[in-house]
Parts: C-alpha cells; sequence; structure tokens
C-alpha cells in the first residue's frame, strides 16, 4: 500500500492523533505498542515509559470496587477478543504514585494485519472526587454540585426533573433553569436511548446506585451530546427512594473518536471526502499528491485536476506567494502553520482561502503535510463589511449618537462633534439632553419615547443647542437595537443639521407664495387670500371687491427703455398701490403690468370704486428711475363677491372682461363687470381658439389687390392682404381678428406664414411665366419688437430664390414712432438685407418728418380717409398735395389707398402720385384671379 494512500486504517488513526481523549494501541499480550499525545499527558511521561507496560504496570492491586487489577483486566481484555466493546472505569497511578481515574473502552482491531486493542479512556478523576464527596451527606452533596464543572440532575421517581445545575444547562443549551424544571428526562433523550433509561432505572432504584450507562442527549439547539451517568439515590425518613443525584460525564469527543475508529475505512474515506473543507497533502517540493473531492466546492477543480500540480506557483495569486511559501517553510520547520490566501478558481477568479497545515513527512503512513484548506470568502467580505461600515460611522456626514439602554452616551462619530461642538471625551457618559435648546417641552420628548417603545424607532425634527450656545435645527432618526429577547440594549441616533435647509424652506415658501420682484403676494397666496375673505363675507352678509388693474404706458417704457427700468417702475407702482389701500385689503401681482386689489368688508360697490379711484390716482405722479420720468396710468376692471362670481377664478375673470372694457373705452378709467361684457369675452376667446386651430388647419389665405403704376396704368406690385375662411363663419374680415392676434401673441405666427406663403406665390407665379415686380406684406408692430424678423424675412427669401428688394413691409406710424431697441434693429436690419419698406396709412398717426428722415423708408402710403373726398373737399386734396411734395423732397415714392374713381386718379396723378391702389383696378383677388389679371395689358390706359 502506497504511504499516501489515505484508504489503510492505521494512516487513518494518524489524523486522530489531535484527539482529545488517551489512545493506547497494545498488543495481544497487553503490552503499549503507540500511544498518542494526550495519553502522555495524562500519564505524565515519555512515550519510552508507556511503550512495552501492561496496564497492570499503571495499577494498584486493587481496584475501588474492590476487584484484583490482574483479574479485571483478563475479564475485560477477553470480553474485548470476543469482539465486544467493553467500557470500564479504572484506578491507574502515576510513576510518583499519584492516583487518577479513567472511563474508558476497549475492542480488538486489526492494524497492518496484526491484531492488537485499542484503549481510549478519559480522566473522570475529579468526578470521582465529587462522588467521594457526595457520599457524606445528602446536603452537602447537593450544595457542592450546584456549583460543580461536571453536569449535575435530579430527578423523581417518575423520571422528572427536580433539579439541574449551570454546567447541565450549558450542556444541553438551556438559558432558563425554572422552564426545565418538572420536564420529563425522556425530552432530552435520544429516541435510541429510552430502551437504555427504562433497564437501568428500575436497578437505579433498587439498589440506590448507578455507574456508567451511556446514553444520547438532545439538546435545545439539536445539538447530541453522548453522557455516561453516575448516581446515587436520596431516601425519605422511612428509607423509600425519594430523588436522585447524578452526575454525567460528556464523552461525546471519545464517542466521536470511537465510532470513527469503529467505522469501515470506505465510510473514513467519505468523511474526509465529503468534508466542507478540502483536505490537501503535499510533498516537501508542494507538489499536491491528495486532494479530497470536497476541494471541487471550495474552487472548483476536481481532484484528478489537481494532483501532481504544483500548487504555489500555479493556483495562487502573485501577490500572495511569498507569503504562501515562507508558511510552507514554517510548516517544515517547526511542524505546523497556516496562512490566508487568494487562490484560482476554475472559473478564472480568485478566492479567498485559508490553510493550516501540520507536517507528516516522517509519519511513514502519509509522508506528506496535510493541509486543510477553507473557503473564507464570505468571512473576507463580512470582514469588509465590519470595515466598511466602522468606516461609514467614521466618515459619515450625519451625526451619529450610540447610547446605553438608559441614555448614556457611549460613542459619537467625527460629524457629531463638526455639527455640536463636542468633542468625544466631552458627552461619554453623558446623556443627549446636554443639546437640548429648551424650545420643545415635554410633551414632544414623551411622544417621541413613546413612539420608541412602541416601534423601536422615531424620525422628527428637534432643535438643539450646539456648544457654543447656538441654536440649530436637527433631523433626527433614533432606533432602539434590542436582544434576542426583545430587551433594548442600545440606541443608535443619526441626525443632520438642516438649519440651512430649514432657512432654504422659510425662503422658498415666500417665493412660492409672494412675487420676486415687488415682494407682493402672487397668485397662489391671492387665492388663499379671496378665499378667507369669501369666508368672512359669508359670515358677514358684506361683500368683497376683486379690482383687476393693468398698467397702460407700461409695455413702451419695458420694450423700449429695457426691462430693469420697467421693473423699477412696476416696484413703485407696488408701493403706490398698497399705500392707496387699506390694512386689510390685499394688493397681489398676477404677472406682467397685471395687479389685483382685493377690497374686504364693504357694503356696496361705490366703496369699492372709491379705492379703485384711489388707486388709480395714486399712479398719476411720475416715476422717478435714475434721474428720468416715466408716466403711466392704469386700467381697472371690478368684480364683486358674490354678485359677479362665487370662486376666486370667475371673479378675477370677470374683473379681467371689465379691465379690458375700460382699456376699450379710453383707459385710465374704471368699470364694472356686467353680463354682457362675459358675452364679448367669451367670444374673444373663441377667435384665439379659432385662430391657433386656423394654423394648425391651414384656413387662412392670402388675397392680391395691384400697384399700379400713376401713369402707365401697369401692374407694378401687389400688396399682399391676409384672409381668414372660417368653416363655420365663413370669410373673416382681418378687422375682426388682427387686434386680436396682436393681443394673444398669435400674430407673430400668423405674419410669418402671410410672409412666406407671399413669396411662395410670387416664386410660382414667376415659375409660370407671369412674374410680379415686387409684393407688399403688412408686419405687426408686435414683429418687429421681438428678436429673429429679419432672420426669418431672410430665410424666407432664400428659400424661394427671391432679391429682397422685391419685398415690401408696410409698418404703420406707430411701428416708426417705437423708440425701443428691438424695433430700430429690426427695421435696420431689413434695410440692410435689401427689403424696401413702406410707411403705411401715412397722416393718421404722429410721425414727424424728423422720423422719416432717420429711417430708412422708401414709400409713404396715403390714407384712403384723406382720397375718399379729395375731390370734393379742398382741405384734403391740399393734404395729399403736400404729401406727396414733401415725400418727393425726401426722395420717397407715394402710394394712394383707396382709389376708386377715375377722378380721383387724375388728380393723384396729376399731382405726381407714384402708385395707385383701389377697387378702380381691382379689389383684392385670390391668387389663381390675381395671376389672370397679371397676364392682361395695363388696368387703366395711360
Amino acid at each position: 500500500m502506497s504511504p499516501t494512500s489515505p484508504t489503510d486504517e492505521s494512516y487513518f488513526r494518524t489524523l486522530f492523533e489531535a484527539c482529545g481523549e488517551s489512545f493506547i494501541v497494545t498488543s495481544e499480550q497487553g503490552r503499549a505498542i503507540d500511544c498518542n499525545e494526550a495519553a502522555l499527558s495524562l500519564f505524565a511521561c515519555q512515550r519510552n515509559d508507556i511503550l512495552g507496560t501492561t496496564p497492570l504496570d499503571w495499577s494498584p492491586v486493587l481496584q475501588p470496587n474492590g476487584r484484583r487489577s490482574d483479574e479485571w483486566a483478563a475479564e475485560i481484555f477477553s470480553g474485548a477478543a470476543a469482539g465486544a466493546t467493553v467500557r470500564f472505569e479504572w484506578e491507574n497511578r502515576r510513576r510518583d504514585g499519584t492516583p487518577f481515574f479513567v472511563n474508558g473502552t476497549v475492542r480488538r482491531a486489526i492494524i497492518n494485519e496484526q491484531a492488537c486493542y485499542l484503549v481510549i479512556s478519559s480522566d473522570i478523576t475529579e468526578r470521582k472526587r465529587l462522588e467521594q464527596q457526595m457520599a457524606g451527606s445528602e446536603e452537602r452533596f447537593r450544595a457542592l454540585f450546584e456549583q460543580a464543572p461536571l453536569p449535575y440532575q435530579s430527578l423523581d421517581m417518575g423520571a422528572n426533573i427536580l433539579q439541574v445545575n449551570d454546567a447541565w444547562l450549558r450542556l444541553m443549551g438551556e438559558t432558563n433553569r425554572a422552564k426545565v424544571i418538572g420536564r420529563s428526562i425522556t425530552d432530552y433523550l435520544e429516541e435510541s436511548s429510552l430502551p437504555t433509561l427504562a433497564e437501568n432505572f428500575p436497578r437505579f432504584v433498587s439498589t440506590g446506585q448507578v455507574e456508567g450507562p451511556v446514553f444520547g442527549l438532545v439538546s435545545r439547539d439539536g445539538a447530541k451530546r453522548v453522557v455516561t451517568v453516575t448516581g446515587r439515590i436520596a431516601r425519605d425518613t422511612q428509607g423509600n427512594p425519594h430523588h436522585t443525584h447524578c452526575i454525567l460525564t460528556d464523552i461525546t469527543e471519545r464517542q466521536k473518536a470511537e465510532d470513527a475508529i469503529r467505522a469501515s475505512e470506505r465510510r473514513f474515506s467519505q468523511l474526509i471526502q465529503n468534508s466542507y473543507d478540502a483536505v490537501v497533502i503535499l510533498d516537501a517540493e508542494g507538489v499536491q499528491r491528495f486532494v479530497s473531492s470536497s476541494a471541487e466546492r471550495v474552487h472548483g477543480y476536481t481532484p484528478a485536476e489537481l494532483v501532481d500540480i504544483p500548487v504555489i506557483e500555479r493556483m495562487i495569486h502573485p501577490e500572495d506567494q511569498d507569503r504562501v511559501q515562507e508558511a510552507f517553510r514554517q510548516i517544515i520547520e517547526t511542524g505546523s502553520g497556516g496562512v490566508q490566501y487568494r487562490h484560482r478558481n476554475k472559473a478564472g477568479g480568485w478566492v479567498d482561502l485559508e490553510a493550516r497545515g501540520t507536517n507528516q513527512l516522517s509519519n511513514p503512513d502519509i509522508r506528506g503535510v496535510v493541509v486543510n484548506v477553507r473557503d473564507i470568502t464570505e468571512h473576507k467580505l463580512a470582514e469588509g463589511r465590519l470595515r466598511q461600515a466602522a468606516s461609514v460611522f467614521e466618515h459619515a456626514n450625519e451625526g451619529i449618537v450610540i447610547t446605553d439602554a438608559r441614555g448614556s452616551i457611549l460613542d459619537i462619530n467625527t460629524a457629531f462633534t463638526r455639527i455640536t461642538g463636542y468633542a468625544r471625551d466631552e458627552v461619554l457618559g453623558q446623556n443627549p439632553r446636554l443639546l437640548s435648546s429648551g424650545r420643545q417641552g415635554p410633551e414632544f420628548y414623551a411622544a417621541m419615547w413613546q413612539a420608541l417603545k412602541e416601534s423601536g424607532r422615531w424620525t422628527g425634527e428637534i432643535w438643539n443647542r450646539r456648544k457654543g450656545g447656538e441654536v440649530f435645527t436637527e433631523l433626527l432618526t433614533i432606533s432602539a437595537v434590542k436582544d434576542e429577547n426583545g430587551v433594548v440594549q442600545r440606541y443608535v441616533a443619526l441626525f443632520s443639521d438642516i438649519t440651512n435647509i430649514k432657512d432654504y424652506q422659510q425662503q422658498l415658501e415666500h417665493i412660492a407664495h409672494y412675487d420676486a420682484l415687488t415682494n407682493l403676494p402672487n397668485r397662489m397666496l391671492l387665492a388663499d387670500r379671496m378665499r378667507q375673505a369669501m369666508v368672512w363675507v359669508r359670515r358677514s352678509g358684506h361683500r368683497m371687491g376683486v379690482i383687476l388693474l393693468d398698467l397702460d404706458g407700461f409695455k413702451w417704457i419695458n420694450d423700449s427703455i429695457g426691462h430693469e427700468t420697467g421693473d423699477a417702475v412696476l416696484i413703485t407702482v407696488a408701493r403706490r398701490l398698497e399705500g392707496a389701500l387699506r390694512a386689510q385689503d390685499t394688493v397681489a401681482r398676477l404677472g406682467g403690468d397685471e395687479f389685483v386689489l382685493v377690497v374686504q368688508d364693504v357694503t356696496h360697490g361705490d366703496e369699492v370704486l372709491l379705492i379703485a379711484e384711489k388707486a388709480l390716482d395714486s399712479l398719476r405722479a411720475p416715476i422717478d428711475v435714475d434721474g428720468r420720468h416715466y408716466h403711466v396710468s392704469g386700467s381697472a376692471g371690478i368684480a364683486l363677491y358674490p354678485d359677479d362670481g362665487d370662486d376666486d377664478q370667475t371673479l378675477i375673470r370677470n374683473a379681467d372682461v371689465a379691465m379690458y372694457q375700460a382699456k376699450a373705452a379710453g383707459k385710465n378709467r374704471c368699470q364694472y363687470f356686467d353680463a354682457d361684457m362675459r358675452t364679448l369675452a367669451l367670444r374673444r376667446m373663441e377667435t384665439v381658439s379659432g385662430l391657433r386651430q386656423a394654423l394648425l388647419d391651414n384656413e387662412f389665405t392670402l388675397h392680391y389687390q395691384p400697384l399700379v403704376e400713376a401713369v402707365t396704368g401697369r401692374i407694378e406690385g401687389a400688396e399682399a392682404l391676409i384672409r381668414w375662411q372660417h368653416p363655420q363663419f365663413g370669410m373673416v374680415p382681418p378687422a375682426e381678428f388682427i387686434p386680436i392676434a396682436e393681443e394673444s401673441g398669435l400674430i407673430s405666427a400668423i405674419g410669418a406664414w402671410a410672409l412666406r406663403e407671399a413669396l411662395r406665390q410670387m416664386r410660382a407665379w414667376e415659375d409660370a411665366g407671369t412674374p410680379l415686380s415686387r409684393v407688399a406684406v403688412n408686419v405687426s408692430g408686435v414683429q418687429f419688437r421681438e428678436a429673429g424678423l429679419c432672420d426669418m424675412v431672410s430665410n424666407a427669401l432664400r428659400e424661394h430664390g427671391l432679391a429682397p428688394d422685391r419685398l415690401t413691409v408696410e409698418i404703420t406710424e406707430s411701428v416708426l414712432m417705437d423708440e425701443s431697441l428691438l424695433t430700430t434693429a429690426s427695421i435696420n436690419g431689413l434695410k440692410m438685407l435689401g427689403a424696401q419698406l413702406a410707411l403705411d396709412d401715412f397722416g393718421t398717426g404722429y410721425s414727424s418728418l424728423s422720423a422719416l428722415k432717420s429711417f430708412p423708408v422708401d414709400y409713404v402710403k396715403i390714407d384712403r380717409s384723406f382720397v375718399r373726398d379729395c375731390i370734393e373737399d379742398a382741405v384734403d386734396a391740399n393734404l395729399i398735395t403736400a404729401i406727396i411734395q414733401m415725400a418727393h423732397v425726401l426722395n420717397l415714392k407715394v402710394v394712394a389707398e383707396g382709389v376708386e374713381t377715375p377722378e380721383q386718379a387724375d388728380l393723384l396723378r396729376a399731382h405726381g402720385c407714384n402708385q395707385l391702389q383701389g377697387y378702380l383696378f381691382s379689389k383684392p383677388l385670390p391668387a389663381d384671379a390675381f395671376a389672370a389679371l397679371l397676364a392682361k395689358a395695363p388696368v387703366l390706359p395711360g
């Protein structure tokens, strides 16, 4: 058989060398031929002192039971020779004469084809000493064994437990003695031991004592223990058996050793192969000569893949190879050692292993280094998690404090010191109440502790005081840490300084309810104030007034002078409006230049009107901004509660309708709401909605009216005029929807569509062979005040391949007078692009000669109101003459609008008007009809 083969029983005996029981092998004549270290320790001698001796060499003539040692030894060995495992108790004498007692077994075995006896024994000297003392008196016996290191139990005559000591509780894994008392001892017996109890207990009662029966016990956690029992019967005053006193000797380990020895070679081999840990045997060079099958569970390799492989060079992480090599050298030199290292698994990764080895190179049955290898990857991960938890504790931004169950501080982290100012040595052993600010009363803390008691957790905000006296707000979470019985052992508190957050929340609360510019209540706070006021009105029977005030003239300031000036004006307006109200009233800013005044507790509408007029009067004085004076006025709409609405939104909406009526009536005035206004407002809303849909559904179209050369009658261009083909109301005139489009902001999208469509049509006529020299498109002043107008025009011209000078942009006098930077930039940008500019409806506005000189206008269009009566009214005729002469002086061309009669055309032609436009030549025509007109001869003979 190979020395390193794991299948010989003598080979496995070596693996049990470390067994805690004394292990002696004797010849058939009873002489010792081998022993383990435990035997040498028990006999207190060297190995050569035991080898060659017999049990009688270490025994007195008589044993404590009165029998001769030689006779009893012969009987024991005779029973073992017959194949039995013989149990015994024996008194031995050491070389110095010291007596000691053992409890053991003897059985016959075949090792290396030689018959021998295996003697396994454990030291019971202490037990014997206790038994001798027990024999003295009952009370002394009981007191002694209550504290004895050996398990003790007392049973009544029904085998029910009367008493046990602490050692018994530890043996059985019990913690509560009271729950043990009264139970039957059979509750703790293995089922296989019940017959042993049934056989021995009656004999115990009859003889008064018992020695040596073996029982299998099952502890509370399911662990199985093997014990021998020695006991005495205690009797009552009449001499009747009353209860037992029993001492248990735990022979579990010895029993395991005996079971291992009795097991077959196959079963013993499987024990190693199926061990959770891997068993590896290395030769002196570190080559693996034997690997148990459990190695595959550890790192994935089968034994066949590892045998004859040098483990250090092939499997160990490069960074760990030196340490493993050093540990192997230590095992070779000292006999044992261990090391932790990383081992490559079959998947190519690394696992953490712990190896402990013993040098068995000199053992002829092994001739190798026996290594037990355990996977500690999870252990390493757990250690890492512990280190991580410690790091989190120390480096967390949140303060952490741990107290005992009474509230005394056990530990804090660095953040605690940073937040509170208290160092660790200043707070250990203190109660956290040292941080109390006094802002929260006893009721608060009582509720907190009640929540902790009920749920084991509390979270909330609390005001505490730093070491320097500063009060701060913290978000605190306290958790109770309980043991397995639910008893609180620790409290862990985690807190963050949220003072800045609370301050920020207050700022957000203010921002959420107040206008950032004027610091007036905003729409949200206004709604709340109005709802509160309505509750008061319902209780009192009075009324409430809602005034919606919109500034007149502010838009020009904001667009022309700049937003900074506009903001300064709004702030001044806000302060003036506040001064115009009573203490119980509210003024809020809805946005832009709209304000709402809520007038509370009035009996009739006249009181609201007086306050509205007072508010308008407060705006009359000029507003000084950086040394310049600006004038604004206001238009106010008034709605009353409950007359004009029963909720805040309805009241504001109706006041808004009334405000628009005030503007329409001339501005700078107040207007009550009435039901007819709602109809107008709804119609306006429907128009806005319809315009939005018209853009989506392509309901707009362009009609073209020719621009005729005054002398030749030749068509020199056309003005594109937008029309709305409403699916329900038919053709809607521009006058009905253009103002609403400008107010709603839709004019930008509509105007952009009109310009692109006009250029597209111009390109289409040219491609069809009927080119048009130029097209005039009206552009709203709103578009001039928006960035991107020039880019839009340039892109449209480029898209359709048209020269910029073929486009004329018609503007009103109000655009020319607009001093805003965007408007000025847009006018100049269009001229730089190459487009022509026409001043529409000249003579009806406030444009001046200086404005005409300052801006690069190409055409002046005389308004139709002058042309209409020029034949009958000499004043109109003279005005036309003056306009034409002035325009020519400025090198501007003149176009007359609204020409309907030949007489009008003759007069205009006679005074040098360049172009004529009107129904005399053609009404505005759809694109197809205009194309036909364009193909004809001149529309007016020269």
